[in-house]
């Protein structure tokens, strides 16, 4: 099943699919930071944007028309701290309209 943003949210049946991804990639160790064993999966995607540019100042990319790695994220359900996981390496579809690098597995 295609992964597709609808309006910024997962639906039940894609969130089970990303779960079972996550845990067939054996991604089941306790947050690096807390040592808290409880995730939340967000519900939504995200898209990192790629630029070639390090000089650039923090902030002044805007939107970026170029490639992304659209990913989902987790969040420890103690400290908050964010996981991103690249749809790709996950082997979970990416929409046609979304240009991705880099994300072969």
């Amino acid at each position: 099943m295609p992964l597709v943003n609808l309006g910024g949210r997962m639906t039940p049946e894609q969130a089970n699919e990303v779960i079972r991804a996550l845990q067939a990639k054996g991604v089941t160790r306790p947050c690096p930071r807390c040592g808290n064993a409880h995730f939340t999966l967000l519900e939504g995607f995200f898209n990192q944007p790629l630029s070639n540019d390090l000089a650039a100042p923090s902030g002044t990319m805007g939107f970026s028309t170029g490639p992304t790695v659209p990913s989902i994220v987790t969040a420890c359900a103690r400290c908050g701290f964010l996981s991103q996981h690249a749809l790709g390496v996950l082997g979970l579809s990416i929409p046609a309209d979304v240009p991705a690098v880099g994300l072969a597995g």
